[in-house]
């Protein structure tokens, strides 16, 4: 007679064991990069690097971000500006120099065919970048060899007097003052024009650029191949200068921001469970880096760096950075962990950094969160993925193996 009530004691006690197991959180971590950046920085104040500031000082002032350097205060504030240099200095070098070449190069191909409307029609897809290429050397007395006139319509009086000129039939030079006022040739498509964009530069050099600007048009519709190839020699220099000069503001801007680099781990955290679970902002990243054979011998311990949980994706989430995070049944979020401290703190910097490039060793994050129902701490282990950029590492493709293009 007691078997039947053991065993709806039993059934229930597994219905009630069941019951707590589906309905309570089951907090999930994974990592899928890290990476070394940075763009996490502190509100600290910070003073600017002498080598920046003189090199914001002097090239492409007004142009880059770090243009307003002195006024600079906050290593936030710093940190985007050499980030944006960076952008705009990559820029330079991976499009406006190689345009500024090919371009020569075309220009200089086509009047030795004495194909002068294939000139004009190569002038007019880059003139803003050409005329930029041309006038910094100009005002600074670099360029002396290209004529300089002034323009048709009322004249200034001036030191030297200046040549009108005078344009084959059907070509027409404007200079439109204003805001944007710049120089207009009509070509002989007479569909498009050559635009020299005076409006950028100052009200000072204007005038000067006006009449270098009309020269170069008028040699343009005259077809005046030695001045033309003259200028096409002026752009190959431009494009050697604007390259040393960009490598070398590079560099010192990719030296000002080491610095700030900061070791980031991002992955994405779920909640299988029934019920919601609060998440802990504070982690660490565990990095397998004992043994490891370095220039300075074998690293005695794994490196454990202290880091803090961050939802980019989550809006107003950096105004609750200390607070912890409510995941919610069924919840999938993705999250950034960001070191404490700079790379540049860490012992033995040169060897973790070094360890980050070659990506021989693996690194796993552990976090803490609270079930919503039953208030237990558990500290959770993500699965060990390569202590390296994985999204560069993809960039620089395999290694050792053909690839095959996909015939259309």
């Amino acid at each position: 007679m007691w078997l039947p009530v053991l065993a709806a004691v039993i059934g229930a006690s597994m219905g009630a064991l069941g019951a707590y197991l589906l309905g309570r959180a089951r907090p999930s971590f994974a990592l899928d990069a890290i990476e070394m950046t940075a763009s996490f920085p502190s509100n600290a104040t910070v003073r600017p690097d002498d080598a920046v500031e003189k090199w914001a000082k002097t090239y492409w002032k007004g142009t880059i971000p770090l243009s307003g350097i002195s006024e600079i205060t906050t290593e936030r504030e710093y940190v985007e500006a050499l980030q944006g240099t960076q952008r705009f200095l990559t820029t330079e070098l991976d499009i406006k120099v190689p345009t500024l070449r090919q371009t020569a190069a075309a220009i200089r191909s086509a009047v030795a065919l004495q194909d002068f409307r294939e000139v004009e029609a190569i002038w007019t897809r880059h003139d803003d970048l050409i005329f930029e290429a041309l006038a910094v050397p100009f005002m600074k007395g670099m360029i002396t060899d290209v004529p300089v006139l002034e323009p048709e319509g009322p004249q200034k009086e001036t030191d030297d007097p200046q040549e009108k000129p005078t344009l084959p039939n059907g070509r027409r030079l404007s200079c439109p003052a204003g805001e944007k006022e710049s120089l207009i040739l009509l070509t002989e498509n007479f569909n498009r024009d050559i635009g020299f964009p005076l409006w950028r530069a100052s009200s000072v050099q204007r005038p000067a650029l006006r009449r270098f600007a009309t020269g170069i048009a008028v040699a343009i519709a005259r077809k005046d191949q030695k001045v033309i190839l003259r200028i096409t020699e002026h752009l190959a220099d431009s494009a050697r200068y604007r390259e040393r000069v960009a490598k070398e503001f590079a560099t010192v801007v990719d030296e000002a921001l080491r610095p700030f680099m900061r070791f980031v781990a991002k992955g994405v955290m779920t909640n299988s469970g029934r019920s919601s679970y609060s998440l802990h902002r504070k982690a660490n990243l565990f990095v397998r880096m004992r043994g490891h054979a370095t220039a300075h011998g074998p690293t005695p311990n794994d490196l454990d760096l202290r880091m803090r949980i961050e939802l980019p994706d989550v809006e107003g989430d950096a105004a609750n950075r200390d607070s912890p995070v409510l995941v919610e049944a069924g919840a999938a979020i993705r999250f950034t962990a960001v070191a404490h401290e700079p790379a540049v703190r860490i012992e033995r910097e040169e060897d973790v950094r070094k360890a980050f490039e070659g990506g021989s060793v693996k690194a796993y994050l552990t976090v803490g969160s609270t079930g919503i129902r039953n208030g237990k701490i558990k500290v959770a282990r993500t699965p060990e993925i390569l202590f390296r950029d994985i999204e560069q590492s993809l960039e620089l493709g395999p290694k050792r193996r053909k690839l095959f293009a996909i015939r259309a």
